[in-house]
């Protein structure tokens, strides 16, 4: 209990603190705390991937994870003592200096269309950013579709952290509603 405890006051500590030079102290307090298990450390970014358990519920988290940590994010997953498994709101913490976010991760085969945009609708349900992996060669015309639906499915989404065909990209709805989302992929 006394880990829960402290855990919840070294997060709320970073997303309570003003200045920029104390979120980076409770920052890595948070990383530093005793309870979490180093799953991956990236040697050229230095980023690190966190976990209560070497238990991931899906093994497809911490492959989207280690890319995280190259485009230079740390990545925390989420503890289980967080929420109930059936109210469950996202997977993870992302941290990059001294911002840290809420993600949930997507790992998409499909390619079809409406199965993107129902990821992407189902995740925006779970936090405002999503982490969304593209898996199936899929043609750039119709991701655009899939993405563009599911932006329009959720009022929620603030950002989406794309991996397409071994590239990282940040969208945003603007990006995604635009004509630009054309040569941004």
């Amino acid at each position: 209990m006394r880990k829960v405890t402290l855990f919840f006051s070294l997060l709320e500590a970073c997303f309570q603190a003003v200045s920029i030079k104390r979120k980076r102290q409770a920052i890595i307090e948070l990383l530093n705390f005793d309870q979490w298990l180093l799953l991956y450390k990236n040697k050229n970014s230095g980023c690190s991937i966190y976990a209560e358990s070497y238990e991931l519920e899906y093994r497809h988290e911490l492959k989207a994870a280690e890319a995280l940590t190259q485009e230079g994010y740390h990545v925390l997953f989420a503890p289980k003592a967080l929420f109930k498994r059936e109210d469950k709101k996202f997977d993870v913490f992302l941290i990059r200096d001294h911002l840290i976010f809420q993600a949930d991760l997507k790992n998409i085969h499909s390619k079809n269309p409406e199965t993107i945009s129902n990821r992407i609708a189902e995740g925006a349900r779970q936090a405002s950013r999503i982490v969304v992996v593209i898996q199936s060669d899929l043609k750039k015309k119709i991701l655009i579709n899939g993405l563009r639906s599911g932006y329009q499915r959720s009022n929620s989404l603030i950002e989406m952290l794309l991996f397409y065909r071994g590239r990282f990209f940040r969208l945003n709805k603007k990006d995604i509603e635009s004509d630009k989302i054309y040569k941004l992929l």
